[in-house]
């Protein structure tokens, strides 16, 4: 509401102007179009509180997921075939190129004694 004199803006609740001191008359739309007019402004700043809060949760979540990726899952370092593994360094080592297998040396597998 603006006082009629100073033309200031003026809490529709009060008796006399903040400004000039002025009498200002009260009108019940005055008041209701204030009340309208602040709960837009309490609306909106909500929403942008809320939008604030989401992006920050976004960045957050982004974040954490890269940070898990980079850090806790096991990176690469292994030729999978079907037979076997075996580490990069290994067939660099033996100057083979992926996927040729290498020849192994046979392993005999310990299995208990029957009693």
């Amino acid at each position: 509401m603006k006082c009629p004199v100073c033309q200031a803006e003026v809490n529709p609740t009060l008796v006399y102007c903040s400004s000039c001191g002025v009498p200002m008359e009260v009108d019940a739309v005055d008041l209701l179009e204030d009340d309208q007019r602040k709960r837009e402004e309490t609306r909106i700043l909500q929403s942008v509180r809320d939008a604030k809060e989401l992006l920050v949760t976004a960045l957050f979540t982004l974040a954490a997921t890269i940070f898990v990726r980079v850090i806790f899952l096991d990176r690469r370092t292994y030729d999978e075939m079907p037979a076997f593994r075996v580490p990069y360094a290994v067939i660099e080592d033996a100057g083979l190129d992926p996927p040729i297998a290498m020849s192994l040396d046979p392993a005999p597998i310990p299995l208990p004694e029957d009693e």
